[in-house]
């Protein structure tokens, strides 16, 4: 580690020698925790450096392109919806036959305004 002796590093760490080559492997098989991580750190007087970066542009570009993409997909989830109670509202309708439902209506509003009808 470092170019520090392992038994430095094991005496630092609190730990025996076998220890720091288990550590080391595992970090080297990206298996290492990183409580771990930050004891050694700590015992080699050093800090802790855990980042994310995107790949390409900034925080803040990643971040709106996933809320742009989020408001994409929940306008076409709605745009569904729509579309599915649109179709239940016509199949209602069909059902109970809306030409006569209608013409139910239309003499009801008749009669309301005084106009006779049969």
């Amino acid at each position: 580690m470092v170019g520090i002796p392992v038994k430095e590093v094991a005496r630092r760490l609190g730990v025996k020698k076998w220890e720091v080559f288990r550590l080391e492997k595992a970090e080297s098989e990206s298996r290492i925790a990183l409580r771990t991580l930050w004891r050694a750190a700590e015992a080699l007087d050093c800090d802790l450096v855990y980042a994310l970066t995107p790949r390409q542009g900034t925080l803040e570009e990643l971040a709106a392109k996933q809320k742009a993409a989020r408001e994409k997909e929940r306008e076409a989830a709605l745009e569904v919806v729509r579309k599915e109670e649109k179709e239940r509202e016509y199949k209602v309708m069909k059902i109970i036959g809306w030409r006569s439902e209608m013409r139910r209506h239309v003499r009801r509003g008749l009669r309301e305004h005084g106009i006779r009808v049969r």
